[in-house]
């Protein structure tokens, strides 16, 4: 058909090669990521279910505070927690949700796009 004459005519360029063979590098390395980013939100999940589970309705249970967690890194996130009078539920959700940002935004996005370009990078000197 025309799509296995449009991949065996993509498959003879050299960009074409060089795009399958950093995908297949990437999905080599990714699991490693997704077992390292799931730890480390499920760590702050159980970390935010025993510091505001008896504050805050949102944070009662285990699963229902890493569908909040899943939620802040989608950007979904509802700040009302941060926003509220009480102090010390200010001060906890600042100690819960920046060093998670921090660390999920800045050092696992980083570590996504080290795996990307290093894969890339491999793929060129292969081919």
């Amino acid at each position: 058909t025309w799509a296995v004459k449009t991949i065996s005519y993509l498959s003879q360029t050299a960009t074409f090669r060089v795009i399958t063979d950093t995908l297949a590098k990437i999905f080599k390395d990714l699991p490693y990521m997704v077992i390292f980013f799931m730890g480390i939100t499920a760590g702050f999940s159980i970390m935010s279910y025993f510091l505001l589970g008896s504050r805050e309705e949102a944070y009662t249970s285990i699963l229902s505070a890493l569908r909040n967690f899943m939620d802040h890194i989608a950007g979904f996130s509802d700040m009302g927690l941060i926003a509220k009078d009480d102090s010390q539920s200010v001060i906890l959700a600042f100690l819960l949700f920046l060093p998670f940002f921090i660390s999920v935004k800045f050092v696992l996005l980083n570590m996504f796009l080290a795996i990307i370009v290093n894969a890339y990078d491999l793929s060129l000197i292969h081919i």
